[in-house]
């Protein structure tokens, strides 16, 4: 394998390049050594996986689909407080 084309390198050029922030390159850096000392060495296959999670993590989260009774309990006691701090105002 040529130096060029290790995945430590690449992950450099990733870095480089703008695809990845200072705190994401320092985090995929330090699991890239982790899995070097774990395997004794790395292969294409390890960035890959490495860079798929920070991709995955990247996307946003679509909120809940559906609330849940005490979210229901707050919903109802602030519309019921707003109702009573309407009544005492323009009463």
């Amino acid at each position: 394998m040529k130096l060029d084309n290790t995945p430590l390198r690449q992950l450099v050029k990733h870095f480089a390049s703008g695809n990845l922030d200072r705190e994401q390159y320092v985090r995929l850096r330090a699991r890239l050594l982790q899995r070097l000392e774990q395997k004794g060495s790395l292969t294409q296959k390890d960035l890959e996986q490495v860079l798929e999670g920070v991709q995955d993590s990247e996307q946003p989260q679509a909120p809940p689909s559906r609330y849940s009774r005490s979210d229901w309990v707050i919903i109802l006691l602030g519309l019921a407080a707003a109702l009573a701090l309407g009544v005492i105002l323009y009463s």
